[in-house]
C-alpha cells in the first residue's frame, strides 16, 4: 500500500474521524453486539439508489449505505460526549509516540450473529477489503492512502501500520 501520511497536521478533522472512527468497516459489519438485541420487529432503510445490497466493507458504495450498516454494526471506538474517543469493540488502544501505529486491543466474547467470535482477524480481513484496486467503496482511496499493513500479532490485539 503506498501515499502512508507523513504529516499528521495537515489531516482534517473528517480524516481524522475517518481513521480512528473507522468502526463500521472495522467491525467486520458482521452485526457483532456486547449484549443480546430484542429480537423481532422490523427495520426498514431508505436507500438512494437500487444495487449491491451486500454490506461488506469493500462493497460500501454509497453513504446511506455506510449509514444504514452504523444502525447493526459497531466500530473499534465511537465518539463520545465532547467528541471524545471511547471504546466500542476496542476495549483500549494505543498511539506510537510518531503517530504511525495505531494497536487495538480487543474486547473478548463479542459475537456475531451466527455465533462467530469477533477477533483481530475479522479487523484485518474488514481493512484488506478496503485498500484492493476493486473496492467499490466510497472512501477506499483513504484507506489506500492511509494504511500501510495490519497485523495480528494474536486473536485479540490489532496492529495498524499508517
Amino acid at each position: 500500500m503506498t501515499g502512508v501520511i507523513t504529516n499528521w497536521a495537515e489531516l482534517g478533522r473528517r480524516d481524522v474521524m475517518r481513521l480512528v472512527g473507522a468502526g463500521v468497516f472495522v467491525a467486520g459489519l458482521g452485526g457483532a453486539v456486547v449484549s443480546r438485541a430484542q429480537e423481532g420487529g422490523t427495520l426498514t432503510v431508505a436507500l438512494e439508489k437500487i444495487g449491491n445490497p451486500v454490506y461488506a466493507p469493500g462493497l460500501l458504495d454509497t453513504v446511506a449505505k455506510d449509514v444504514a450498516t452504523g444502525t447493526f454494526a459497531e466500530g473499534l471506538l465511537r465518539r463520545g460526549e465532547g467528541g471524545a474517543l471511547e471504546p466500542m469493540l476496542a476495549e483500549s488502544y494505543e498511539v506510537s509516540p510518531d503517530g504511525r501505529t495505531l494497536t487495538f486491543h480487543l474486547r473478548k466474547g463479542i459475537m456475531f450473529h451466527d455465533g462467530a467470535e469477533f477477533t483481530s482477524a475479522d479487523v484485518k480481513y474488514t481493512l484488506d477489503t478496503l485498500v484492493v484496486p476493486d473496492s467499490l467503496n466510497f472512501d477506499a482511496g483513504f484507506w489506500r492512502r492511509a494504511v500501510e499493513s495490519v497485523e495480528t500479532p494474536d486473536a485479540y490485539t490489532a496492529v495498524l501500520h499508517l
